[in-house]
């Protein structure tokens, strides 16, 4: 099988866990043993064999693991400071768990600087009375 006919189906087949009707057409047009190869290959373990594919691929798993990293860093920094809100003011309410999971990665850094400072959980939170629930006030 040429090269690149190969690799136009393992695009066409990549990601896709059941086979669209064209793609069962092209699948059942084949040699049996491109078949059975085809369906024995496991795509997430295959490396692309032109350069375009391996630029092109590479550049969207770099760009997901750089976005997942960046998440779990900062999922990360929120697990730290509702650490060090609850060694520094006790136990912490639901409300104020959310508030700090609620804001952006700008204002989690923010909150882990007043925490340093701040006197009340409020004030590390900068909570208004309006942003307390009711059985705070």
């Amino acid at each position: 099988m040429p090269s690149h006919l190969h690799e136009a189906l393992l695009l066409l087949f990549r990601n896709r866990p059941a086979l669209a009707p064209e793609g069962d057409l092209v699948l059942n047009a084949l040699p049996e043993a491109a078949r059975r190869a085809l369906q024995a290959m496991d795509a997430w373990k295959y490396e692309y064999q032109s350069e375009f594919a391996r630029r092109f691929f590479g550049q969207g798993k770099a760009a997901g693991m750089a976005e997942g990293k960046a998440e779990g860093m900062a999922e990360g920094r929120v697990e730290i400071v509702l650490k060090q809100l609850t060694t520094r003011y006790g136990a912490l309410s639901p409300a104020a768990q959310s508030r700090v999971r609620g804001v952006s990665a700008a204002e989690v850094d923010s909150i882990a600087e007043r925490l340093l400072t701040a006197k009340t959980l409020e004030e590390a939170l900068e909570l208004t009375a309006s942003d307390r629930p009711a059985s705070d006030r």
